[in-house]
């Protein structure tokens, strides 16, 4: 993925990818971005989503009291509930993200960076949500589980609606 943003267009025979020797930046870009956004935000999304979760009852998560704090220590949730299952759930995850991914070649007229970063957010808050979920349920996060979070997640950016005093200028009119 970190190789991903540096792409650029303009020079079809130089287009690869090219593994950075230090992944450490994009790392330190990454664990920000799991943690980006405030936890009683996520967990409205979670609620208001709900009803478009169909691979596990949603209700038990949506009405859990624990959400909220587990979306804010997420990291233990991480640890415990998704970690161990990044082997089970890498054929799922490498097929959304190539969905993902080929979108912004097509669509974005050479924004790669700004694009991949944007699936950077979009990926990792999946992984908070999931990890949350798992611990709201005290279960290892598995295949059904992460394909509502990733619903979740997919739905907090496409339905993000920032109040206008809140955006910079070039974006409010």
């Amino acid at each position: 993925m970190h190789a991903y943003r540096r792409l650029r267009s303009g020079n079809e025979a130089a287009f690869e990818v090219i593994e950075p020797e230090d992944a450490q930046p994009f790392l330190r870009f990454f664990g920000d971005s799991i943690g980006a956004h405030g936890a009683e935000v996520l967990a409205a999304t979670v609620i208001r989503h709900r009803r478009f979760i169909w691979s596990i009852d949603p209700s038990p998560i949506a009405q859990s009291e624990d959400l909220v704090e587990h979306l804010h220590r997420w990291q233990p949730a991480l640890a415990r509930w998704l970690a161990p299952q990044e082997d089970a759930l890498r054929p799922l995850t490498s097929r959304w993200l190539a969905h993902r991914f080929g979108t912004p070649m097509v669509a974005v007229g050479g924004e790669l960076r700004a694009a991949a970063d944007r699936i950077v957010h979009l990926y990792a808050t999946s992984l908070r949500l999931a990890a949350a979920m798992g611990a709201v349920l005290q279960r290892p996060v598995d295949r059904d589980l992460y394909k509502a979070a990733i619903g979740a997640s997919e739905f907090f950016y496409r339905s993000l609606d920032l109040p206008r005093d809140t955006l910079p200028w070039f974006a409010s009119s």
